[in-house]
């Protein structure tokens, strides 16, 4: 390839970066490479985080668990589970499948959030009552096939 071309494709002399005209070139262990985006930080390397700034009183009020409050939400969720999938259900019987294919989208885009109230459930951060939790958990982790052990 041409410098110009090498250029704008991104490919450095020397430098692999996983480009068709990288099969040729030599890797160069001394050159300095992007870190992906999933590694982690060297030990000893500070992270630079944000904190958001709030109040200890409004981080406390968020985090206030309510068994009402968990029951909307765990009821609701449950609620959506059941009228999508028996929307898509009923579709499959009476509507062109066109319809139910959009329904089983829409059932599906619901259920992909069941391992969420898993995760919640299980830190037992959803209701003020402890049964309440271990209870629900047992439902939500049924219903998605994750352990909750």
């Amino acid at each position: 390839m041409t410098p110009k071309l090498d250029s704008l494709l991104g490919n450095n002399p020397g430098v692999s970066c996983g480009g068709v005209g990288d099969l040729a070139r030599p890797i160069d262990p001394d050159a300095e490479r992007p870190r992906p985006l999933a590694m982690r930080p060297d030990p000893g390397e500070r992270v630079d985080w944000y904190r958001t700034p709030l109040p200890r009183e409004t981080l406390a009020s968020l985090n206030r668990r309510s068994d009402i409050k968990g029951l909307v939400q765990t009821l609701g969720i449950l609620g959506l589970f059941l009228l999508s999938g028996g929307a898509a259900w009923y579709s499959s019987l009476h509507f062109p499948w066109p319809v139910t294919l959009l329904l089983v989208f829409v059932h599906g885009s619901f259920y992909g959030f069941n391992v969420n109230g898993v995760h919640e459930l299980s830190h037992r951060s959803v209701f003020r009552t402890k049964l309440l939790n271990d209870f629900f958990v047992q439902v939500f982790g049924f219903l998605g096939m994750h352990s909750v052990v």
